[in-house]
């Protein structure tokens, strides 16, 4: 009966350090961090506001003429990746395009917001084409927020002459600008080096305890 006491508290802190221990890669190196929703948002649609503000176009000041903008959100444990393409402005900035592909090589996503859904043709594709005067976007969800791996890849760009962005927050929500080559890199959620420490003690500790029984 000790022993059994003993092997749940290691499987309960090594399943607790797996469920809460993730850290987010861009590409592989560069570690970002979402923006923190208010919990009082009822959705990540909500926050994207879609022709609220804006007609046609999001609500977020995030989006930047003629320059692809994306950048992950967290609302209630839930994660997403948002893409806002161009941006509303009362002046002509010009028309774009641009086509939107993923894959998810780890964990589940799907397009919960594409802000033209003529514009979707594919459950892991939307091809997007705004005028001017307007943006263009989509919210990309996980089904879990510490397990999850895309690569994301797009063509057939015109209309973002601002280039590719991609923005990180720190704890007060204030952004830091990453600059892409492009419109093609990877997003994945690793287990942080402590939490895979924690892990193999918790291991250890079970073998130890099952040569001593």
């Amino acid at each position: 009966m000790r022993f059994i006491k003993i092997l749940s508290t290691f499987l309960f802190i090594a399943l607790s350090a797996q469920a809460s221990g993730s850290v987010i890669y861009l590409n592989d190196n560069t570690v970002v961090n979402p923006y923190k929703i208010d919990a009082s948002v009822d959705s990540f649609e909500t926050f994207y506001g879609y022709s609220t503000t804006n007609k046609w176009s999001t609500a977020l000041s995030f989006a930047k003429s003629n320059t692809a903008v994306f950048f992950l959100a967290e609302l209630n444990d839930q994660l997403a990746l948002f893409a806002l393409f161009d941006a509303f402005s009362q002046n002509k900035t010009g028309n774009g395009k641009y086509n939107f592909g993923f894959n998810a090589f780890k964990g589940n996503a799907a397009f919960s917001l594409i802000d033209d859904s003529g514009e979707m043709v594919g459950s892991n594709q939307a091809n997007f084409s705004w005028g001017n005067k307007y943006g263009d976007g989509l919210v990309l969800t996980f089904d879990q927020s510490d397990f999850f791996g895309i690569d994301l890849n797009g063509s057939n760009a015109s209309g973002l002459s601002g280039g590719f962005e991609f923005l990180t927050f720190d704890a007060s929500n204030q952004a830091t600008t990453i600059a892409l080559a492009d419109g093609n890199f990877r997003v994945e959620a690793v287990p942080a080096p402590a939490t895979l420490g924690l892990f193999s003690l918790a291991i250890f500790g079970l073998v130890l305890l099952r040569t001593r029984a």
